[in-house]
């Protein structure tokens, strides 16, 4: 099974990370982002998908790096949550009452 790989991000460290993953001979298979914009762009420039919405992952599993400020990461559990990204996170009951 090949490892899927996206990066939620469109910033300096999901550039820098998304550029070491596919350096080092591995797939990303897409980009999302808040700001379709800078999102756009940089999966334009990587030659990868840009995801509008985030996949589902209960029925198609891939690593997830997340690549925003603290500040977006409550607005994007409620995104997650619905894609079942946090379905086997340990720290799941954690992040949900995080304010």
């Amino acid at each position: 099974m090949k490892l899927k790989i996206g990066i939620v991000g469109s910033g300096n460290l999901a550039t820098h990370l998304a550029k070491g993953i596919i350096e080092s001979g591995f797939s990303l298979e897409f980009i999302y982002s808040r700001n379709k914009k800078t999102g756009r762009s940089l999966s334009k420039k990587l030659q990868v998908k840009f995801e509008v919405e985030l996949p589902d992952a209960t029925s198609n599993p891939y690593l997830l790096f997340i690549c925003t400020g603290d500040s977006a990461i409550q607005e994007l559990f409620t995104q997650f949550e619905s894609k079942g990204i946090f379905n086997s996170l340990p720290g799941r009951p954690h992040l949900a009452n995080r304010s």
